[in-house]
């Protein structure tokens, strides 16, 4: 009876054993099917960041540095959604760091946007939203052929502890190439709107990325949200946290944008 039973066990971790890796297979199945279909839905955006610095007495400065962000293609057209906090002026300004000595002014310019197949475009915000910390983006001129973007009107939602699958496109230094990782969602917030909270292991995943279900349905955008307080001596502190902007609210936001 006792050498049955220790039997028993082994065969049932062995059982086990051999469904964990099938569990994982299918994950990334899911996954390279999702990526395989989205992945050009993703875009680099370049901006020019100037930054001016006076101090009382110390004169000014400025300096100017080129910086590339993430954002999502939302239609054939090459509207793209950014996170606001990486494209705002007066968002850039609120984020840094405060001193009442010093006078910061921010400024953007000269915005491009990097899709698959095409030369870079320049462009233009054509809104922004402080509720969802999102900015919207155009091309100035429209692309000669359609690209490939995520349709926000096939939404998705998710619980705690649910797969995502995060696309994003990388840096030059690895050729920009098209990556894929799963984010679990470790909360909810629904008042006083819905978003979701990701997980905060450190992935491929970065503020303007697409976030989809294992089904191919768009949940969301990941963007930064802000709280700012007023801490120390009458001097603004402030808080971040990434979160997971759900697709309606996003695409109610591309209704209201002027065609």
């Amino acid at each position: 009876m006792v050498k049955l039973s220790r039997f028993l066990m082994i065969e049932a971790v062995l059982s086990f054993g051999l469904l964990w890796p099938c569990a994982g297979d299918e994950l990334g199945e899911k996954g390279r099917v999702v990526f395989t279909k989205y992945q050009h839905a993703v875009a680099k955006v370049g901006l020019t960041v100037t930054t001016r610095r006076s101090v009382t007495g110390l004169g000014a400065q400025t300096n100017e540095v080129r910086q590339m962000i993430t954002g999502t293609l939302v239609s054939q057209g090459g509207l793209t959604v950014v996170p606001l906090a990486q494209i705002d002026a007066d968002e850039l300004r609120q984020s840094a760091p405060q001193d009442p000595r010093m006078k910061l002014e921010f400024e953007v310019s000269d915005i491009r946007i990097t899709m698959d197949g095409a030369e870079d475009a320049a462009a233009e915000v054509v809104q922004r939203d402080k509720d969802l910390g999102l900015a919207f983006v155009r091309p100035k001129a429209k692309p000669a052929t359609p690209v490939t973007c995520l349709d926000l009107s096939q939404s998705a939602s998710a619980d705690i502890l649910d797969p995502v699958i995060a696309l994003n496109r990388l840096s030059p230094v690895v050729g920009r190439a098209y990556s894929a990782s799963v984010e679990r969602i470790s909360g909810i917030v629904r008042e006083p709107r819905l978003f979701y909270i990701p997980d905060s292991n450190l992935t491929t995943a970065t503020l303007g990325s697409p976030a989809l279900t294992l089904d191919g349905k768009v949940l969301g955008i990941f963007t930064l949200r802000t709280a700012r307080s007023r801490t120390g001596a009458g001097q603004q502190g402030e808080n971040f946290a990434g979160v997971i902007i759900p697709a309606k609210d996003i695409l109610d936001a591309v209704n209201r944008i002027p065609k």
